[in-house]
């Protein structure tokens, strides 16, 4: 890791540490990635993924505008405040191919395939 991930680390923790958010929440994804939502106050949010994976995954979550988990559904979807995205490849077009994965506050649930 280079000095400069350390010294970004250090600020996003100093930055969480010395704030007292009056909402937050936060998600991990099954294979492991994290993301998390504080509410900095006077509308300010901090909003931070870690993709610990960079597999080509691609992932959603969804605040309100103090920070909470906001449920919503994307193409008549059930509503969900993280979503998904989990690569698998590419069809004949060159689409890519992705299983879509919803979570409503417990674990992952598995929804439909799409191509993007």
């Amino acid at each position: 890791m280079s000095w400069r991930m350390l010294v970004m680390a250090a600020v996003v923790v100093l930055v969480i540490g010395l704030t007292l958010p009056a909402h937050s929440f936060e998600v991990t994804y099954p294979d492991g990635d994290l993301a998390f939502e504080e509410n900095l106050a006077f509308g300010q949010h901090l909003a931070v993924f870690w993709n610990l994976s960079q597999d080509g995954d691609i992932f959603t979550f969804q605040a309100d505008a103090v920070g909470n988990a906001l449920a919503v559904s994307l193409e008549g979807s059930p509503l969900g405040f993280a979503y998904w995205f989990q690569f698998l490849g590419f069809d004949a077009f060159g689409n890519r191919i992705f299983n879509v994965f919803i979570t409503q506050g417990g674990s992952f649930f598995f929804v439909e395939q799409v191509a993007l």
